[in-house]
């Protein structure tokens, strides 16, 4: 099971790439593919409950590759997390359709930073 690991990082980049195009060709294929990929988020990290291991990206070990842990704190972590995302998309389709572009949407949901990672940012300010 831990090769599923890193498609807890590949699906949100992929689909949220993606939206922008997807919405452009066909509005109501973008909140299809947006839930689809965040339930397939939640099903990966029920699949991960209690399991625990390492997986190397690109099969290679430390300092060159990448390590990826999986154990009980952070597949709890990833539950939380990914269950409140794919609520959130659930319900957000109508206020997408009365605000908000759908593919500006979900790019930003899958691929924008917290708000924590830009307040601690370390580019240098303008002032």
């Amino acid at each position: 099971m831990k090769e599923l690991i890193p498609y807890l990082v590949i699906i949100p980049l992929a689909f949220g790439l993606l939206m922008p195009l997807i919405a452009r060709a066909q509005v109501r294929l973008a909140d299809v593919f947006g839930n689809l990929s965040s339930f397939s988020l939640l099903v990966i990290s029920l699949l991960l409950v209690g399991r625990s291991g390492w997986h190397f990206v690109g099969g290679w070990k430390p300092p060159v590759g990448i390590p990826m842990m999986v154990d009980s704190l952070t597949v709890l972590m990833l539950l939380i997390i990914n269950g409140i995302g794919f609520c959130s998309a659930l319900f957000s389709i109508r206020y997408m359709d009365r605000y908000t572009g759908r593919g500006s949407y979900y790019c930003l949901l899958y691929t924008s930073p917290s708000p924590r990672d830009l307040s601690t940012s370390r580019m240098p300010s303008s002032a």
